[in-house]
This record gives structure tokens, C-alpha cells and sequence, in this order.
């Protein structure tokens, strides 16, 4: 392959190729790209690469297993705008020198073995707009000079052993959209600014390090934040009452920390603000000393709401019957609280309820077994697909129940897990078993509550089911012994 003096552009990403790759593809100097993405390739990459590739732009090397320390050399590519080094096994020190790559916009180095500090030299790259560090081994101090980051929009440097504070001036970066600091060892407070808060920040993960402190007012500055996951941090005081003010919110985590309401024992007021997010689909702040009691306003939540946790937060009172307006809700977790009084019928008309947990504290009454019935359903469709609700393929407002609808039944076999066929041509008595338990469970999980069996004639039609099943597997047996 060297001797493709001519080569521009080496392309041969997303096959199957092993071994290792051939170290006179280094010495064709006119190459611009080398994409070797997503393949099981291995071996080290020689720490003189860039002596012979002076126009160099784009280096995919990601979804791998290659092995060493990444080229020292690097600098002498200097045409170079992308790298992409991701997930592979590189150890060794990010090079010291890195900041000399002027034209780098791209630079993703993360789920790698590195170890080391954060190279201060970063800080130099005024080009950069994605910084991947991320699942690594790296300690230190985050330097301050990434700061100098102008038109950095992505910066990643979670699963790390990183220490101390986040550099205040890190919050001043206009440009970027997604900060990722979370499963460190940080700690001091996030600092309270004036004026403009990120005004372009989408994402914000800075959960599962050691950060104290009050959650900023200014955060609320922050318009088009979509995620914000500040939890197992120790964050104090009370919920800021802006956070209503993000109305983009998608999910609001808060949990396990030692946030506080004030006075103790009134209603927690910031869930009465977060009705004005109106597509917030995840709420949880579960295992805090919140010491107060729900508010009515919670059935004005979003109507888009799917999980909502709030158990071990010191909850008393009664749960509120607005409770049953929260339509989309999945996930309702509001054990090991201070709860009294009855349980609400509303809760029975939480059609889309899968996991409701209630138990370990005073609460009396019944759940409509019509409302139970649905999550035993969508139960049923887990066993015979081996999907889950919360699998990838199922976005965009998709979801597993719709899947298996629009396969049922002439399609049915293309949707049920392999494994229960037992053989390529299943029998007609097995396909009329699945057939049946399927059909069932898109009843069980129908959007409207009428149209739900209760759970005494779910029990009924599955016992029919298996006699039906077993008797004819007895009928078969008995043909092919005569």
C-alpha cells in the first residue's frame, strides 16, 4: 500500500478487518484522510507517523483496539482538523504538546487507558469545538487554561479521577452547548454569575463528584438548557424557584443530595414553579431532607412527565389526587417517605404506568387493578421480544407497544425473541400460543382503561391458553406415534 504515492483519501472504515495495518501507509505523503473507523484492527501506531504526512486533515483510528501511547509526533501534521481516537486501548500521556495543532476543530480521545494530568496546552487549540476526554484514567486538576476554549461547543471530560475545583472561568465560555464533568472527584461550589449563564447550553452533567454548595440562581440564565443532572453531589439550601424558567427542561435530576425546604413542613414550592416546564419528561430528586409536603400544582406538571422519584426525601402529608393528571407517567418511586392518608383512585387512571413503588410508609387504600394490568402487559411483551421499553430503538414516540402492534399478528414471528421458536419452522400451535399471550398483552396495555381486561380474567384466558397449548402438543405427539 506505500507505494500509493498519489493516495488522497484511505477509507476503510466499517468492515471486519483484524491485525494490524501496514506501517508504510505513514510514508504516503499525500494522503489527507485516513479513516480506519470501526473495525478490530490492533497493534500500536508508530511514534513517528507524522514525519512523512505533512497534509494530514482527518485521523479515525476510533472503534478499535489499538494499543501504546498515541504519537508524540502529532504536531508535525499540523494540516490536521480532526482526530478521532476514541475507544481504543491507548494508554500512556495525552502528548504534552497537543496545543501546537492550530487547525484542529475536532479532537476525541476518550474510552481510552490514559493516564496523566489534562495537557494545559489544550487550551491553545482556539480552533476546537468537540473535546473528548472522557472514560479515562486521568487525575489532576482541570487546567485553567481550557477556558481559553472560544469556540469549544462540546467538552468532555467525565470518568476520569479528576480532582479539586471547576475553574470558575469555564462557566464564562459563550459558545458552548454540552459541559460533561460528571464521575470525578470534583468539588468546591458552582459559582453564582451575573448576565449571561451559557447562553447557548443544551446539556449539563456534573453528577457523581463531591461539588457543594447552593444550586446558582444564575443558572436559570441558561434558556436553552435541556438537561441538567446535578445529582450524588452534596449540594445544600433550597431548590431555586428560577429553575421554572427553563422552559426547554427535559430532565431536572436532583438526587442524593442535602437540599432542604424552607419552612420545613410546608409544601416544596419549586415543584409548583417546574409546572412551566412544559416538556419536562424526567423529574427526580429523590433521597434529600426536603421535610415537606406535596403540592396540589403537581397534577399541572408537564404532561409529558414519564419518571418521577421523590422517595427517601422526608415527604408528609397526603399524596395529592391531582397526582392522576400525570397521563404519560412510567415511573412513580415515592417510598420510604412520611406519607399518610389514602392512596388515590386517580393513580388507577396512570395508564402507562410501569413502576410504582409505595410501600414503607402510612398510606391505605387501593390501586385500580385495571391500572396495575397495564405494566403486567407491557411485562408480557419484554418476555416474548427480549426488548425492553427503554432500548434505543424506541425514540422519536415510538415505543415497544407500538412495535409489536404494528407487527400483530401476520408479522408476528419478526418481533418475538428467537429463542422461543425453538426451531425455523415453528409449529402452528406454537405460533397460535404467542399468537394469544400477545394479543393479551396489547389488551393489558391498552391506552384506554375500559378496554383493559382485569387482572381474575388475565389469569382465566392464560390457563386457556395452556391447555389449549398442551393439548395440542399431546395431539401431535400422538400423530407421530401412530
Amino acid at each position: 500500500m506505500g507505494h500509493l504515492l498519489h493516495l488522497q483519501i484511505l477509507d476503510i472504515s466499517e468492515n471486519d478487518l483484524r491485525g494490524n495495518i501496514p506501517s508504510t501507509i505513514f510514508n504516503i505523503s499525500t494522503l489527507q484522510v485516513i479513516d480506519l473507523l470501526d473495525n478490530s484492527l490492533s497493534n500500536s501506531i508508530p511514534m513517528v507517523m507524522c514525519h512523512k504526512l505533512p497534509r494530514l486533515e482527518f485521523l479515525y483510528l476510533g472503534i478499535n483496539h489499538f494499543t501504546g501511547q498515541i504519537p508524540t509526533s502529532l504536531c508535525q501534521c499540523k494540516s490536521l482538523r480532526s482526530i478521532f481516537l476514541w475507544q481504543n486501548n491507548f494508554t500512556g500521556s495525552i502528548p504534552r504538546d497537543i496545543g501546537c495543532l492550530s487547525k484542529l476543530q475536532y479532537l476525541s480521545i476518550g474510552s481510552n487507558r490514559l493516564i496523566d494530568t489534562v495537557p494545559p496546552s489544550l487550551g491553545n487549540l482556539s480552533r476546537l469545538e468537540v473535546l473528548g476526554l472522557g472514560d479515562n484514567n486521568l487525575w489532576g486538576q482541570i487546567p485553567q487554561q481550557l477556558a481559553h476554549l472560544s469556540n469549544i461547543k462540546i467538552l468532555n471530560i467525565a470518568a476520569n479521577n479528576l480532582s479539586g475545583e471547576i475553574p470558575q472561568v469555564i462557566f464564562n465560555i459563550s459558545s458552548v452547548i454540552h459541559l460533561s464533568f460528571q464521575i470525578n472527584g470534583l468539588s468546591g461550589h458552582v459559582p453564582e454569575l451575573t448576565g449571561l449563564w451559557h447562553p447557548n447550553l443544551e446539556k449539563l452533567f456534573l453528577h457523581n463528584n463531591q461539588l457543594s454548595g447552593k444550586i446558582p440562581d444564575s443558572l436559570s440564565n441558561a434558556s436553552k438548557l435541556t438537561i441538567l443532572e446535578l445529582s450524588n453531589n452534596f449540594f445544600s439550601g433550597s431548590v431555586p424557584m428560577t429553575l421554572g424558567n427553563l422552559q426547554l427542561l427535559l430532565t431536572l435530576n436532583l438526587g442524593r443530595n442535602q437540599l432542604t425546604n424552607k419552612p420545613v413542613g410546608t409544601e416544596i414550592q419549586f415543584l409548583t414553579t417546574l409546572t412551566q416546564c412544559r416538556v419536562l419528561e424526567n423529574l427526580v430528586i429523590d433521597s434529600n431532607p426536603l421535610n415537606g409536603t406535596l403540592p396540589d400544582s403537581i397534577g399541572n406538571l408537564s404532561t409529558s412527565l414519564q419518571r418521577f422519584h421523590i422517595q427517601d426525601s422526608q415527604i408528609r402529608g397526603r399524596l395529592p389526587t391531582t397526582v392522576g393528571n400525570l397521563r404519560n407517567l412510567m415511573q412513580l418511586q415515592l417510598f420510604n417517605n412520611d406519607l399518610t392518608g389514602t392512596i388515590p383512585s386517580s393513580i388507577g387512571d396512570l395508564y402507562r404506568l410501569q413502576g410504582l413503588s409505595l410501600f414503607e410508609y402510612g398510606l391505605e387504600g387501593r390501586v385500580s387493578t385495571k391500572g396495575d394490568v397495564y405494566s403486567y402487559g407491557i411485562m408480557l411483551m419484554e418476555m416474548l421480544t427480549r426488548k425492553k421499553p427503554t432500548d434505543e430503538m424506541f425514540v422519536g414516540g415510538s415505543s415497544l407497544r407500538q412495535w409489536v402492534k404494528s407487527s400483530f399478528p401476520g408479522l408476528l414471528v419478526e418481533v418475538v425473541d428467537s429463542n422461543l421458536l425453538m426451531r425455523e419452522q415453528p409449529t402452528e400451535y406454537l405460533l397460535h400460543c404467542l399468537s394469544s399471550i400477545m394479543e393479551l398483552a396489547l389488551q393489558c396495555s391498552s391506552e384506554f382503561l375500559a378496554e383493559r381486561p382485569n387482572m381474575k380474567d388475565v389469569v382465566v384466558r392464560l390457563r386457556k391458553i395452556k391447555q389449549q397449548f398442551l393439548l395440542s402438543n399431546n395431539v401431535t405427539v400422538l400423530q407421530i406415534q401412530s
